[in-house]
């Protein structure tokens, strides 16, 4: 069974060893509150090695909280002050190897799972900031953590010795915050040192590497850049002050080849300056790739935590993992056939990169590349030119919504370049150039060049990180698609699922952007003597070819501006167990229900409630996910007091409604425990169909000049249709016409005959006629697809 913790590789007995386990009281039971959520943590990291005491702030946090997170902790998690539902406490120890850098941090209650926020593990011991005035630091090194609001300014005073470089790190969109900081470093008495905005890799942070000339204090001032700083914990800071003494400082990227092609082994380095502007005094180490397997997911962004006993790193990069054919800084002569991924950087100042690829002559390709998105400081310009040296296609930046960027998020501006090239008639080769706008050059200056024919593709992205499923119940889970030409029906499907969890509905139809499915999970919480650990369900959607597209999420953590500047890929759905809850909901979820364009389908759901333990208010019954276009979704109530319903739904169709399978999630919503809550009903199938299915009893006539046929057949309606039917006769014969004129087929009939006649002067002939149908619905008219026939004239 694949669960959550084993894909981030983190034992399970020593994450959750520590934990409470689940009560065994039918009044816990029958107690539901909604999934915790949370809104912010205080403090937002802490040092390795020591023991923390952590604030955590939201809602439905108290009821026998976990802490959930992707490194280990020593001894028992401790939880104190849980009278307040909206905040609780944390005490436990970080172990001194845990890895240092941002990490996702979540917390897990009897009713399911919360969102995640990020926490820094540092090397170095954290101080608060004090709220006015300038704070003295009397050693070195430390974290300062703050918040920034409005036009604040922050200001902290620290000693220096002179030769020793100080690395100033300011800590805000990497650790979710929407501060964008702008450092100004100066003596007490006014001389400017040094300053930094936003450093490349690091997209709206700053840092600052600085060698003191003397033994000397300095003044640092942090602000926000705009003098709007964001309130609360939306304006936090995590700063680090550091004499560079005993570990090593990476670059924003600092790790080299920048990705794993899995089923492959490669060395890493890491390249971190021990002092600034300089290209020596570097830091390599190799490591062998342990995540080389076949089976890894492609193209997913992890923070794998690839911790080392020396040197002691300040951060971890990400680390894609790729199937696609990875080329490590290929030559320049090599002939390269796409797709293909290049690994490469610039090393040299003013150096360019050319690689040259093998393209079919009138094609369409895309190139992008991937740097400064990763974290590299590379600020890319891409040309694309014939062998000849002419000029094709050039990019710099790029404002993301393509497609083929979907594992980011969109609204992204970043300064990785993307282009479409259509290659011209008369090209064979071309040759990508690389090189940096600024003319800059590096070990980490790294990026990832990928090369793709366009085709016919799709972008499926989850709406939910996490989903609570209650014991007996279900959750709801729901997907946006972005098209490209791709425009078939789509099935929502699970990878591998763990033992007991199972997937219903998910049936898109064509051309829809919207979807979802339910998610059942068959444990048993109240017999357990066990913690039930979260599941990572890997999902997939199925194109109608066959292929499957991984389904995943990305989860921003700050948009400054609203431009996005933390974010990660989680690659599938976490799904956690949540207690029963004393309402059942019931529907038909077999064989899928006809529904005719035009026509009406009842569904038939359930609705049983213990009024004592889920209270006697109102609830309201709709669908979860928006509906497919066309299909009329009414709302049902269900009355305050009633303890039982057998509510019937009834679905219509109008015009447009695209035809074949799809997938209705009735939800219902109401208040349970004082709580709005929303509950799931089985996911129904339901197949779109024609509304008259025709038939006729032969399907050739023959007549003579001056003679009659008679063509007879059925109309079937189904789907629930129940409108009249007009015939429509078409390419008959010259000289062949009805006579009389088809009246329509009233509703209460299905069988029909038609009279052909052929004038005395029709020449001989033999043509394929059709028949069709026109059935009204609503205001409009659905021509029902026509069949053929065959018509002969014979002398």
């Amino acid at each position: 069974m694949l669960t959550f913790w084993k894909l981030i590789r983190i034992p399970l007995p020593v994450l959750l060893g520590v934990f409470l386990i689940f009560a065994h009281s039918p009044v816990i039971w029958g107690h539901h509150a909604p999934p915790p959520t949370l809104s912010s943590l205080d403090p937002g990291g802490g040092q390795r090695g020591t023991t923390l005491e952590l604030r955590l702030r939201g809602a439905h946090l108290s009821r026998q909280p976990r802490l959930i997170t992707p490194f280990p902790v020593n001894g028992p998690v401790e939880a104190f002050d849980l009278a307040d539902p909206s905040s609780i406490g944390l005490r436990f120890t970080l172990p001194p190897e845990t890895a240092t850098g941002v990490h996702p941090l979540r917390i897990q209650t009897l009713d399911g799972l919360s969102n995640p926020l990020l926490f820094e593990v540092s090397a170095f011991p954290t101080l608060n900031h004090l709220p006015n005035g300038v704070q003295t630091l009397e050693r070195l090194p430390v974290v300062v953590e703050g918040r920034v609001e409005g036009s604040e300014i922050d200001r902290v005073r620290f000693p220096v010795r002179r030769g020793v470089p100080i690395l100033i790190d300011a800590r805000c969109g990497r650790i979710g915050s929407d501060l964008d900081p702008v450092l100004r470093l100066t003596t007490p008495s006014g001389r400017f040192v040094a300053s930094d905005d936003d450093t490349p890799g690091l997209g709206r942070d700053a840092r600052l590497l600085v060698i003191p000339e003397a033994d000397e204090d300095w003044l640092l001032e942090l602000a926000d850049t705009r003098s709007q700083g964001p309130d609360g914990d939306r304006g936090r800071y995590r700063l680090t002050i550091a004499p560079v003494e005993g570990f090593v400082v990476p670059s924003p990227f600092g790790l080299f080849p920048p990705g794993a092609p899995a089923g492959r082994t490669l060395a890493f380095e890491w390249f971190a300056p021990t002092q600034p502007n300089a290209p020596t005094g570097l830091f390599a180490q190799t490591l062998t790739n342990p995540f080389a397997k076949a089976d890894d997911p492609a193209g997913w962004y992890e923070r794998h935590a690839l911790a080392w006993e020396t040197p002691r790193l300040e951060s971890v990069p990400r680390l894609p993992i790729d199937t696609v054919w990875s080329l490590v800084t290929p030559p320049e002569t090599a002939q390269i056939v796409p797709p293909a991924l290049v690994l490469d950087r610039i090393i040299t100042p003013g150096q360019r990169r050319r690689h040259r690829f093998q393209v079919e002559p009138g094609r369409s390709y895309r190139l992008t590349i991937e740097a400064a998105t990763l974290g590299s400081p590379l600020d890319a310009v891409l040309t694309v030119r014939r062998e000849t040296g002419e000029t094709l296609a050039e990019a710099d930046d790029t404002t993301i919504g393509n497609l083929a960027l979907g594992r980011w998020p969109a609204g992204l501006i970043t300064a990785d370049p993307l282009l479409t090239l259509a290659v011209p008639g008369d090209v064979g080769r071309i040759v990508a150039e690389v090189r940096d706008l600024h003319g800059r050059g590096g070990p980490d200056l790294a990026y990832r060049l990928r090369i793709e024919p366009i085709e016919a593709a799709i972008d499926v992205q989850l709406n939910e990180g996490q989903i609570a499923v209650p014991q007996g119940g279900r959750g709801g889970l729901s997907v946006t698609l972005t098209r490209q030409g791709e425009d078939g029906p789509i099935a929502l499907t699970l990878i591998d699922p763990p033992t007991g969890i199972s997937l219903e509905g998910g049936h898109i139809p064509p051309g829809v952007t919207t979807g979802g499915a339910t998610l059942t999970w068959d444990h048993q919480a109240d017999d357990s003597s066990e913690p039930i650990a979260p599941q990572l369900v890997k999902l997939a959607a199925r194109l109608p070819d066959g292929r499957t597209v991984l389904v995943g999420r990305v989860e921003v953590f700050s948009r400054p501006g609203g431009v996005p500047t933390e974010f990660d890929h989680q690659p599938g759905l976490i799904v956690a167990p949540a207690r029963s809850v004393p309402i059942r909901l019931t529907a038909p979820s077999t064989e899928p229900l006809l529904l005719g364009i035009g026509g009406k389908v009842e569904i038939p759901l359930g609705f049983a409630r213990d009024l004592e333990a889920a209270g006697d208010g109102p609830w309201n019954i709709g669908p979860f996910t928006p509906p497919t276009p066309g299909l009329n979704l009414p709302e049902i109530e269900i009355a305050a007091g009633v303890a039982q319903a057998k509510p019937v739904w009834t679905l219509t169709a109008g015009l447009p409604t695209p035809g074949g399978l799809c997938t209705i999630i009735p939800r219902a919503q109401g208040t349970l425990a004082g709580q709005p809550t929303t509950l799931f009903f089985p996911a129904v199938t339901v197949e779109v169909v024609t509304p008259v299915v025709m038939e006729l009893n032969t399907p050739r006539v023959e007549l003579k000049p001056g003679g009659t046929a008679t063509l007879s057949g059925k109309a079937t309606r189904r789907g629930g249709y129940a409108g009249p039917l007009t015939l429509v006769v078409a390419n008959l014969p010259p000289g062949v016409t009805l006579d009389p004129t088809p009246e329509p087929i009233p509703v209460d009939r299905d069988m029909f005959n038609l009279t052909l006649k052929a004038a005395p002067d029709a020449a001989a002939a033999q043509v394929q006629a059709t028949i069709g149908l026109l059935a009204p619905v609503g205001n409009e008219t659905y021509p029902n697809p026509p069949i053929p026939f065959e018509v002969k004239v014979t002398p």
